[in-house]
């Protein structure tokens, strides 16, 4: 066999890379079960705006059905995922599904009664809603411990096609239920639609984790959530370009009503358009891992947004439905092309201490460039036109991929975002998890003519530092031995100390590397807790008598 053969042979087709995932016997339950939810999801939203209408609903009041229903993403993201990553993934996904199936259950029950308000009927898409941020939150990070690595790309890309295939029939169904049974009938099968998820993850057994010192406070776990993202310019660089990407495509999600008054025609028209973007949808699910692995995600995520603006142009100028047709389906199959691998950079461009949290940071910025993103190119049709908003989406689209370049995607390796493991040594005395502030010293003496390579790594030390939890971080420098320098940096208490070290990443180790050979020997470590003069030791969380 020749070598071309051979690696013919090793890359997988088309089919096996996309549904390689689904022979997980674990991930093709969950996903079936998440494609059956998710079409209860899109039938509930669908008959919810008519039943609004029904029941005398304003527009406005019409309008805010589909506001308060993605809402909670923007509100719950940050919270869902900490404490996805500080409690069990499963639990808060069963629980989640449990209470949206209860909401969902007491919505059928007020259509039954005849107790559904215009009120009570926001209150519980908002719920809905929110059970939905949670599990979501949970499940995204949870996928990485699901499938290999190598999985992990076909394995987003399948769940949205879950969610566009459910998009593209779900509105469909949903008529047909309420044209034949009524609102009730709509509810019901969207709270029984949850049950197929609930056994599929109650099947699961994921592998539990050693977590040292007490579990961290909530408001600890977002901060340090906020500071790792912060402290990680390539992550700060895929939600800012994520953020684009959702505000300048808005128009792609928001427009259709609009375009198709535009053309002169009516609602089966809008259906037209509305399934032609969710089957280029279902398309670019389909097509984006074989893509991501043939271009990588960098040229993946530029040939989407040059897709997505050039169709969003051709509906701004476009006169014939049909045409206006097919620039949406493109479209559509940009758009997945997109987000799905926004989604994969996201999941592996971060440890697993902080996943949930980071893939939650991205969606709460995505969704909020989105949901902005639609009122202000609404202003903008209202005020100038509807072809004038799709000609200005599409040139600042143009323009976010010159701007992208600014911030290219660089995944790390799988090794790198593995812990180093390392653990420090015990101290000679007892300490409570609850003492601190921890003041952590490293003395360094460095050969001579390295200052400027020294304090080069130290800056990238510092980053490093800082985005694991290190607080008040100083580098000092004595004035009496210009070779001595002092490292200085807190943590709050010995708990958070011990989460520090416990996150540091192989791929940090380049960095220590580079400094350690700018020494002239070890540098000497020093851990120390802060006490206060006049009090004693005992109640500072140190145990002087055992040594």
């Amino acid at each position: 066999m020749t070598a071309q053969n051979t690696k013919a042979a090793a890359t997988p087709g088309w089919a096996a890379l996309t549904f390689s995932p689904l022979e997980n016997p674990l991930f093709r339950s969950i996903w079936i079960g998440g494609l059956v939810s998710n079409l209860g999801t899109v039938i509930q939203r669908t008959v919810a705006a008519w039943v609004m209408v029904t029941i005398g609903g304003t527009p406005l009041l019409v309008s805010l059905v589909h506001t308060v229903a993605v809402l909670p993403m923007m509100l719950f993201a940050l919270l869902a995922g900490a404490l996805a990553d500080m409690f069990s993934r499963k639990v808060q996904m069963i629980i989640a599904l449990i209470a949206s199936a209860s909401v969902a259950t007491l919505l059928w029950l007020l259509v039954v009664m005849s107790w559904l308000t215009p009120f009570s009927l926001l209150l519980c898409t908002f719920l809905l809603g929110a059970g939905m941020a949670f599990y979501v939150a949970a499940w995204q990070s949870s996928v990485y411990e699901i499938v290999s690595p190598e999985r992990l790309s076909p394995a987003i890309s399948l769940n949205g096609l879950s969610f566009n295939t459910a998009r593209s029939i779900g509105p469909a169904i949903g008529a047909e239920l309420l044209a034949s049974f009524g609102a009730a009938a709509a509810f019901l099968a969207n709270a029984l639609s949850f049950i197929v998820l609930i056994f599929a993850l109650l099947r699961w057994k994921p592998k539990q984790e050693e977590k040292s010192g007490p579990r961290e406070m909530i408001g600890g776990a977002i901060a340090d959530g906020l500071r790792f993202v912060s402290m990680s310019p390539s992550v700060r660089g895929l939600i800012l370009r994520g953020w684009m990407y959702g505000f300048c495509g808005a128009t792609a999600l928001s427009m259709p009503p609009l375009m198709v008054v535009e053309l002169g025609m009516g609602p089966r028209a809008l259906g037209g358009l509305l399934a032609g973007f969710g089957i280029g949808a279902m398309a670019g699910a389909l097509g984006v891992a074989r893509l991501r692995e043939v271009w990588g995600a960098e040229r993946v995520i530029l040939t989407s947004s040059l897709l997505l603006a050039a169709m969003l142009a051709v509906a701004a100028f476009s006169t014939f439905y049909v045409l206006t047709l097919v620039a949406m389906t493109l479209a559509g199959a940009g758009w997945v092309l997109g987000t799905s691998t926004f989604q994969v950079a996201v999941q592996l461009s971060c440890p697993r201490w902080v996943a949930g949290r980071t893939i939650s940071i991205f969606n709460m910025v995505f969704f909020f460039g989105l949901a902005i993103g639609s009122a202000a190119w609404g202003m903008v049709a209202e005020v100038w036109s509807v072809p004038n908003a799709l000609a200005i989406s599409s040139a600042l689209l143009f323009v976010s991929v010159a701007i992208g370049r600014l911030f290219p995607i660089v995944e790390p390796t799988l090794e790198a975002l593995q812990p180093i493991g390392k653990q420090p040594p015990e101290p000679l005395s007892q300490i409570d998890a609850r003492a601190g502030p921890i003041v952590v010293t490293l003395e360094y003496r460095t050969r001579e003519g390295v200052d400027e390579d020294f304090l080069a790594a130290m800056a990238q030390l510092k980053q490093i530092r800082r985005r694991d939890g290190a607080r008040k971080w100083r580098l000092t420098r004595d004035l009496d031995d210009a070779s001595l320098w002092v490292e200085r940096f807190h943590s709050p208490t010995w708990s958070d100390y011990l989460r520090r070290i416990s996150r540091r990443l192989e791929g940090d180790l380049p960095v220590y590397e580079k400094i350690e050979s700018l020494l002239t020997g070890k540098p000497v470590y020093h851990r120390r807790v802060e006490t206060s003069v006049g009090k004693p030791l005992s109640q500072t969380g140190v145990d002087v008598s055992v040594s």
